[in-house]
């Protein structure tokens, strides 16, 4: 006769509930496949998560370890050249720092378009950036001899900055905007100073250079 097969740890479970036994019981022993591999997949999802977070560690600390050995370099050109080649393939957690590098390298070679890029790019991805990433890019056109881009850049900044930032931002549109020889623009800067001075050593001179450029703005008798 043959050998009947012991039934399993689980058949057994069930077999062994009683029909008056309580509902969870029941439960418990008619659904215990279904929780036996839910607790096993919890496990697992445990495990595969701590391998990832050891993982991703360990790759950052490869990234930076790369990234600090290239912003070493001494000749900047071979340090620019070494940090474009890396931007591509830069985790997102270390674009940031890719960019500015990019950026501040470019700029001390005189690399006024790779600069600008750079800046550009690097406000447009980190809303924290946006005002020093737009200060790098008016920089980059300033050195380009192009005010009349950069005027328009820090005009659209203003609503950005607090109160106590506007000062210095203001005094370079209105600088700016003479330079370029828009004197309408100018005198708005000089009055918004103005109305914001509370009592600045500057005023006065503000003043003096608003009144004179209204002068030449009035129509010729």
């Amino acid at each position: 006769m043959a050998k009947q097969p012991e039934p399993s740890l689980v058949n057994s479970l069930q077999s062994e509930v009683a029909h008056e036994a309580s509902p969870m019981l029941v439960f418990l022993a008619h659904h215990a496949r279904i929780i036996i591999f839910c607790t096993v997949l919890f496990i697992v999802a445990i495990i595969a998560y701590g391998f990832y977070g050891t993982y991703s560690q360990n790759a950052l600390e490869v990234e930076e370890r790369e990234l600090g050995r290239i912003l070493v370099m001494k000749d900047k050109a071979q340090r620019l050249q070494a940090l474009e080649a890396y931007a591509p393939k830069a985790s997102r957690t270390m674009t940031n720092q890719v960019l500015f590098g990019i950026a501040t390298t470019a700029q001390e070679l005189a690399n006024h378009p790779t600069a600008y890029a750079a800046w550009e790019k690097l406000r447009s991805i980190d809303p924290a950036m946006k005002v020093p990433g737009t200060l790098g890019m008016v920089q980059a056109l300033q050195a380009q001899k192009k005010d009349k881009e950069a005027l328009a850049l820090l005009e659209a900044l203003i609503p950005n900055l607090s109160a106590g930032n506007r000062i210095p931002v203001q005094t370079k549109i209105a600088v700016l905007a003479e330079n370029i020889g828009d004197n309408a623009r100018a005198v708005k800067a000089y009055e918004a100073l103005i109305a914001s001075s509370s009592g600045q050593e500057n005023t006065a001179l503000w003043q003096q250079k608003a009144a004179t450029l209204r002068l030449t703005l009035q129509p010729a008798k």
